[in-house]
């Protein structure tokens, strides 16, 4: 170890870590007077410490890192590529994996940028088999969510579609339900069939399900956990109206003639769409209804408030009492995530929080404020153990999770 490398008390990896945990709290204001003093030692024994302990409270460098690190979706192929490169040229050929840095002046460099962006990693290599959640056995040890579903016709029979065999459903007024091989509800015009009296269906999820439908328009839909979406076999010439209670996803076939309008239940608020990507996250206990578009653009309305135009890459939050605001930023990209079978870890903890105990079907207990916890960025599988979920959460956010009878009780 050269001089102007930081001296570690010993060389083991536990030491790079404590200096990954301090720098981590900097960066979250958390650090006490005698923290600060050990940080700053650090820091001051190499001009590569200083820069990297600079470059940690510009935004603009952290999401470079995270965006960077979280494009590549293998964990091991992920720190050899975006890792790795953060490491001086003569120590590359030293270190293979993270668990076999010790005593390097780079290793706190390279676990920090690892503890920002590498959430991942840490899941697999270091929570794996040794995970921190008080009380959480296997014998209370929920599993994750999956695709399950129940399908509702018009004459009022329900049907659980996670447990039928794939082919036709029902024929439902002038439209055949179909359930693929992709695991998917469809609807096809029969031809030559009259709709008569029109017919609706209704597709709810439970908690720790989801699942997947095409409309009879061809618009696709992703719907969320303890969520349902009410339509019409045969949608109506003149709009396209459905009806939405909890969380989802749409891709809506361009029409502009013919408008597509999602009304939220219990809210009292309607997204009026021509043909659009966009998020609906309308949870009943949650008191701000957010609408997130990623293509195109729609409007919000609610007798309460003028609401707005949202276009792409914005959110439009609707709160309880009529307020609207339009957002961008960290929002946008957190509210699709679950679409594509993620959690993130960022500023809304909260609803971080209740989403994860409705896909592992546990009830939420927070004991105390979450008031100025701010985790920082990264994301984990919806599909990893729900031991796993929480000692991320904990690792980042510095919480304390307890399962009991399939209660989740977090303390700040």
């Amino acid at each position: 170890m050269s001089q102007s490398e930081p001296k570690m008390k010993g060389t083991d990896l536990s030491q790079a870590f404590k200096v990954a945990d301090l720098l981590l709290q900097y960066r979250r204001g958390r650090l006490d007077l005698e923290e600060q003093a050990e940080l700053e030692a650090w820091a001051a024994s190499s001009p590569r410490n200083r820069e990297l302990m600079t470059s940690l409270s510009d935004d603009t460098v952290v999401q470079e890192w995270l965006d960077s690190y979280l494009s590549v979706t293998d964990a091991d192929l992920a720190f050899e590529t975006r890792i790795m490169p953060h490491l001086r040229p003569e120590r590359r050929q030293a270190v293979t994996r993270i668990y076999r840095i010790s005593g390097l002046a780079a290793a706190a460099a390279v676990l920090t940028l690892a503890a920002i962006v590498g959430i991942r990693y840490y899941t697999q290599k270091t929570y794996q088999n040794q995970p921190t959640v008080t009380s959480l056995t296997a014998s209370v040890n929920p599993t994750p969510g999956g695709d399950r579903a129940w399908l509702t016709l018009s004459d009022g029979h329900r049907m659980a579609l996670d447990n039928m065999a794939n082919g036709p459903v029902s024929d439902q007024g002038g439209s055949r339900v179909v359930k693929t091989d992709n695991g998917l509800i469809t609807y096809q015009r029969i031809p030559g069939m009259t709709t008569g009296f029109r017919k609706y269906n209704t597709l709810s999820t439970p908690r720790g399900g989801q699942f997947r439908v095409v409309l009879p328009d061809g618009s696709k839909v992703w719907l969320n956990a303890a969520s349902s979406i009410s339509y019409p076999t045969v949608f109506d010439e003149k709009e396209r109206r459905v009806t939405l209670t909890g969380e989802a996803y749409f891709e809506v076939v361009h029409r502009p003639e013919t408008p597509f309008i999602v009304r939220i239940q219990d809210k009292n608020t309607e997204v009026k769409v021509l043909g659009t990507h966009f998020n609906v996250a309308a949870y009943g206990e949650t008191p701000v209804c957010a609408t997130t578009v990623l293509e195109g653009a729609v409007r919000v309305s609610d007798p309460r408030s003028n609401g707005g135009v949202i276009k792409a890459g914005e959110q439009g939050q609707l709160t309880a009492g009529g307020a609207f605001r339009v957002v961008t930023g960290p929002e946008v990209r957190a509210a699709v995530a679950w679409k594509d079978g993620l959690f993130t870890f960022g500023d809304s903890l909260q609803e971080t929080l209740e989403d994860i105990a409705r896909w592992y079907d546990v009830d939420l207990v927070i004991q105390g404020s979450l008031a100025g916890i701010h985790p920082i960025g990264g994301s984990i599988e919806r599909s990893r153990p729900l031991a796993e979920v929480l000692s991320v959460l904990e690792t980042v956010a510095k919480l304390h999770c307890t399962l009991k009878d399939r209660r989740l009780i977090v303390t700040p």
